[in-house]
C-alpha cells in the first residue's frame, strides 16, 4: 500500500490518501466536501510532448503517461531537474526541483496551518510503537499523546475536555463512575474460581486473557498479584509480609481500581506497612540482646576450654605417677615371673613331646595298615574268574583292617585331645603370675586421680 498526496477539487487544500485493496475510497476534506479518491485523484498538466493538457493518475506518479501520445508526462529532462523523496513526518511519495532550497509537503503544510491560525486550532498527535524522540520536530512545541500506554484514552480525553472547555463535567462523570463498584470480568471471576482450586498456571493464563481484554481491569491484576504469591486471596497473607513496592501488579490494581476495591488494597496496604514495622521493630531488639546473648556462649566456651586444660595437665600428672609404681612393681616381680615361665613352659613342652609321639605312632599303624590293604588287593587281583569264595574272604579281612584304620586317631584328634590340658596349663600360668604381682603390688600405693588437682595450679 503507497501513499500519495490528493488535492481537493473544491477548496484546492491537500489531503492524504493511499492505494491498494483496503484503501479508502473516501475522505472527507475541512471544507465539507468529499474527495472520491477513485476519480477526484485524477489532474490536468501540459504534456511535454504533444503540448496537450491532458488528466492523469496522481497515483501513478513518476509513471503516468499523456492519454494521446503514450508518453510519460514526467520525462528524463524533468526528472533530471527532479528529485523524489518521501516525507518524514506523513510517509507520502513527493518529488521536488534538485535546486530548491527548501520544500514544504503540502499535506503537511495544511497541519502547519491550522496551527498558526491561532488558539481555536489545536493539534494533539497521537502516536503508538515509536520512540518519542522519533517524532517530527515541528512536533517538539506540542504535547504528544502516547496511545501505546495504560490509561492512554482517559489521558487524551481528558485533555480534550480541556480544550473544548468541559472540564468540570469530565471530572464529574469520572468521580461517579469510581463511587461505581465494578464486578470481576467473566475472565477474572474464572481466574478467581482457579485460584481457589490452587491451580495457579491455569488462574494466570485466565488473568492474562483478561488484560488483554481490557488492559485496565483492575480485578485482573490483584488476581495475578496473588499467583505471585500462590496465595487464593489477600486473606492468606494473615501472618505473612510481602513487598509491595516491588510489585507491579499489586500497583497496577490500586491505579485502576474501582472505589470498594481501593478501599481493600488500601487497608491490605497499611496493615502490611503495620506487619513490616512490627518485623523492623523486632530486628531492633533482636540486635540490642544479640550482644549479650552472643557473650554467653563464649564465655561457656573460654570456661570449658579452661577445664580442658586443667584436666589435660592433671591426667598427665597423674598418667606419670602411675607409670612410675607399675614400673617398681614390674621391677620387682620380672625374677618370680621368669621362674614360673620356666616351670609351665616344660610342662607345655612335655605334653607337646607326647603329642608328637601319638601323632608319629598313629602315623606308622596307617601306614602299615595302607601297606597290607595293599597287598590283600594284589592278591585278589591275582585270583582267576572261579575264585569267588576266595576273593570274598580276602575282601573281609581287607573290611577288618580298614574298620581298625578308621578307628586311628588322625593328627587334628590327636591335637584337640590334648589342648584342654594345655588350656589348664595357660590358666594356671596366668593366675600365679597375677598372685606374685598381686602381693608385690600390695606393698606399694597407686596414685589418685583427684591428689594431682594442684598441679593445675601452678
Amino acid at each position: 500500500m503507497g501513499k500519495f498526496v490528493i488535492a481537493c477539487p473544491s477548496c484546492g487544500r491537500y489531503t492524504e490518501a493511499s492505494t491498494g485493496f483496503f484503501a479508502k475510497k473516501q475522505i472527507p476534506c475541512s471544507c465539507g466536501y468529499t474527495i472520491q479518491v477513485k476519480t477526484d485523484r485524477m489532474t490536468t498538466r501540459e504534456c511535454p510532448h504533444c503540448g496537450n493538457m491532458v488528466a492523469y493518475d496522481q497515483a501513478k506518479g513518476n509513471d503516468a503517461v499523456c492519454p494521446v501520445c503514450q508518453n510519460q508526462i514526467m520525462t528524463e529532462q524533468i526528472r533530471s531537474k527532479m528529485v523524489e523523496f518521501v516525507c518524514p513526518s506523513c510517509s507520502c511519495h513527493l518529488s521536488a526541483a534538485k535546486d530548491a532550497a527548501s520544500y514544504t509537503c503540502p499535506l503537511w503544510s495544511r497541519f502547519l496551518g491550522l496551527i498558526e491560525k491561532g488558539e481555536k486550532k489545536t493539534l494533539i498527535p497521537c502516536y503508538k510503537g515509536i520512540d518519542v524522540y522519533d517524532m517530527p520536530r515541528e512536533f517538539a512545541r506540542l504535547q504528544a499523546q502516547d496511545m501505546g500506554k495504560i490509561g492512554a484514552m482517559q489521558d487524551l480525553l481528558r485533555g480534550v475536555g480541556k480544550i473544548i472547555g468541559v472540564k468540570t463535567s469530565v471530572n464529574v462523570d469520572n468521580a461517579h463512575m469510581e463511587e461505581v463498584e465494578r464486578e470481576p470480568s467473566a475472565l477474572a471471576q474464572r481466574g478467581n474460581m482457579a485460584l481457589e482450586d490452587g491451580d495457579f498456571s491455569g488462574a494466570d493464563e485466565y488473568f492474562e486473557r483478561a488484560l488483554d481484554a481490557n488492559p485496565a481491569d483492575a480485578y485482573a491484576y490483584l488476581g495475578k498479584f496473588l499467583v505471585r504469591y500462590q496465595f487464593s486471596s489477600l486473606d492468606d497473607f494473615e501472618n505473612k509480609v510481602c513487598r509491595l513496592e516491588e510489585s507491579k501488579e499489586f500497583k497496577r490494581a490500586e491505579q485502576f481500581a474501582d472505589i470498594v476495591l481501593a478501599k481493600k488494597l488500601k487497608s491490605f496496604r497499611e496493615l502490611n506497612e503495620i506487619k513490616i514495622e512490627r518485623m523492623h521493630l523486632i530486628d531492633v531488639l533482636k540486635k540490642i540482646s544479640q550482644k549479650k546473648i552472643e557473650e554467653e556462649p563464649l564465655r561457656l566456651m573460654r570456661e570449658a576450654e579452661k577445664l580442658r586444660q586443667q584436666e589435660m595437665i592433671q591426667r598427665a600428672a597423674y598418667d606419670e605417677a602411675c607409670a612410675r609404681v607399675k614400673s617398681r612393681i614390674s621391677y620387682e616381680d620380672a625374677p618370680y615371673i621368669a621362674r614360673l615361665e620356666e616351670e609351665f613352659d616344660a610342662k607345655i613342652k612335655d605334653v607337646q613331646r607326647k603329642i608328637e609321639e601319638e601323632i608319629s605312632i598313629n602315623k606308622g599303624a596307617r601306614d602299615s595298615f595302607d601297606d597290607e590293604i595293599s597287598n590283600l588287593y594284589n592278591q585278589k587281583a591275582s585270583l582267576g574268574l572261579f575264585k569267588g569264595k576266595e576273593k570274598k574272604a580276602i575282601q573281609i579281612k581287607i573290611d577288618e583292617i580298614q574298620n581298625k584304620m578308621n578307628q586311628i586317631e588322625s593328627e587334628p584328634q590327636v591335637q584337640n585331645k590334648y589342648q584342654n590340658q594345655l588350656n589348664q596349663i595357660n590358666r594356671e600360668k596366668r593366675a600365679e603370675v597375677n598372685k606374685i604381682t598381686a602381693d608385690i603390688g600390695s606393698k606399694y600405693t597407686m596414685p589418685k586421680f583427684e591428689d594431682f588437682a594442684d598441679c593445675t595450679r601452678n
